[in-house]
Protein backbone atom coordinates (compact mmCIF):
# COMPACT_ATOMS: atom_id res chain seq x y z
CA UNK A 1 0.00 0.00 0.00
CA UNK A 2 1.16 3.52 -0.66
CA UNK A 3 -0.74 5.07 2.24
CA UNK A 4 -0.98 4.36 5.94
CA UNK A 5 -2.57 6.15 8.86
CA UNK A 6 -5.57 8.41 9.05
CA UNK A 7 -6.48 10.73 6.22
CA UNK A 8 -8.93 13.64 6.36
CA UNK A 9 -10.32 15.86 3.60
CA UNK A 10 -12.16 19.10 4.36
CA UNK A 11 -14.54 20.95 2.02
CA UNK A 12 -14.32 24.72 2.39
CA UNK A 13 -16.59 27.41 0.95
CA UNK A 14 -16.22 31.12 1.66
CA UNK A 15 -13.53 30.38 4.28
CA UNK A 16 -15.88 28.10 6.25
CA UNK A 17 -15.66 24.34 6.70
CA UNK A 18 -18.76 22.81 5.10
CA UNK A 19 -17.75 19.15 5.00
CA UNK A 20 -15.31 16.61 6.38
CA UNK A 21 -14.51 13.01 5.57
CA UNK A 22 -12.03 10.66 7.27
CA UNK A 23 -10.53 7.48 5.88
CA UNK A 24 -7.79 5.02 6.73
CA UNK A 25 -6.65 1.51 5.92
CA UNK A 26 -9.13 -0.96 7.41
CA UNK A 27 -7.90 -2.60 10.61
CA UNK A 28 -9.49 -5.99 9.84
CA UNK A 29 -9.26 -6.41 6.05
CA UNK A 30 -5.72 -5.88 4.76
CA UNK A 31 -6.72 -5.05 1.19
CA UNK A 32 -9.46 -2.60 2.21
CA UNK A 33 -9.65 1.05 3.12
CA UNK A 34 -12.36 2.34 5.43
CA UNK A 35 -14.38 5.53 5.19
CA UNK A 36 -14.65 6.32 8.89
CA UNK A 37 -16.91 9.34 8.97
CA UNK A 38 -18.59 11.87 6.73
CA UNK A 39 -20.12 15.19 7.82
CA UNK A 40 -21.68 17.99 5.80
CA UNK A 41 -22.85 21.20 7.47
CA UNK A 42 -26.66 21.40 7.56
CA UNK A 43 -26.55 24.69 5.63
CA UNK A 44 -24.53 23.04 2.84
CA UNK A 45 -26.50 19.82 2.39
CA UNK A 46 -28.08 18.96 -0.95
CA UNK A 47 -25.32 20.62 -2.98
CA UNK A 48 -23.17 17.57 -3.77
CA UNK A 49 -20.50 18.19 -1.13
CA UNK A 50 -20.92 14.75 0.44
CA UNK A 51 -20.64 13.10 -2.95
CA UNK A 52 -17.47 15.03 -3.81
CA UNK A 53 -15.91 14.11 -0.47
CA UNK A 54 -16.72 10.40 -0.89
CA UNK A 55 -15.36 10.44 -4.45
CA UNK A 56 -12.15 12.01 -3.09
CA UNK A 57 -11.78 9.07 -0.70
CA UNK A 58 -12.53 6.61 -3.52
CA UNK A 59 -9.75 8.18 -5.61
CA UNK A 60 -7.37 8.06 -2.63
CA UNK A 61 -8.18 4.39 -2.00
CA UNK A 62 -7.71 3.46 -5.66
CA UNK A 63 -4.39 5.29 -5.88
CA UNK A 64 -3.29 3.52 -2.69
CA UNK A 65 -3.84 0.10 -4.25
CA UNK A 66 -6.77 -0.94 -2.07
CA UNK A 67 -9.21 -3.50 -3.48
CA UNK A 68 -12.30 -2.19 -1.72
CA UNK A 69 -13.64 0.66 0.37
CA UNK A 70 -15.74 -0.23 3.42
CA UNK A 71 -17.99 1.89 5.60
CA UNK A 72 -20.69 1.56 8.24
CA UNK A 73 -23.88 3.58 8.08
CA UNK A 74 -26.67 3.95 10.60
CA UNK A 75 -29.79 2.06 9.55
CA UNK A 76 -31.91 5.16 10.07
CA UNK A 77 -29.70 7.55 8.07
CA UNK A 78 -31.65 7.47 4.83
CA UNK A 79 -29.82 10.42 3.25
CA UNK A 80 -26.40 8.81 3.73
CA UNK A 81 -27.68 5.44 2.51
CA UNK A 82 -29.04 7.10 -0.65
CA UNK A 83 -25.70 8.80 -1.25
CA UNK A 84 -23.79 5.54 -0.85
CA UNK A 85 -26.30 3.74 -3.12
CA UNK A 86 -25.80 6.36 -5.83
CA UNK A 87 -22.03 5.93 -5.69
CA UNK A 88 -22.29 2.14 -5.92
CA UNK A 89 -21.76 0.89 -2.36
CA UNK A 90 -23.62 -2.35 -1.61
CA UNK A 91 -24.59 -3.95 1.68
CA UNK A 92 -22.26 -6.72 2.84
CA UNK A 93 -24.77 -8.31 5.22
CA UNK A 94 -22.69 -7.43 8.28
CA UNK A 95 -24.66 -5.54 10.95
CA UNK A 96 -23.85 -4.31 14.44
CA UNK A 97 -24.72 -1.75 17.07
CA UNK A 98 -22.76 1.44 17.55
CA UNK A 99 -20.46 1.52 20.57
CA UNK A 100 -21.64 3.25 23.78
CA UNK A 101 -23.21 5.65 24.31
CA UNK A 102 -25.09 5.02 21.02
CA UNK A 103 -25.54 1.25 21.44
CA UNK A 104 -29.28 1.64 20.86
CA UNK A 105 -28.57 2.49 17.19
CA UNK A 106 -27.96 -0.21 14.61
CA UNK A 107 -25.72 0.05 11.58
CA UNK A 108 -24.78 -1.97 8.56
CA UNK A 109 -21.62 -2.31 6.51
CA UNK A 110 -21.31 -1.36 2.86
CA UNK A 111 -18.60 -2.09 0.30
CA UNK A 112 -17.42 -0.51 -2.90
CA UNK A 113 -15.16 -2.74 -4.97
CA UNK A 114 -12.35 -0.71 -6.46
Amino acid sequence: MLFSGLLAFVAVEDDEDVGLVRAAPDLEVESAARLGSLWVAPSARGRGIGSRLVHTVVAWARSGGFDELLLDVSDDNEAAAALYDAIGFVRTGKTSAFPPPRECLSRHQRRLRL
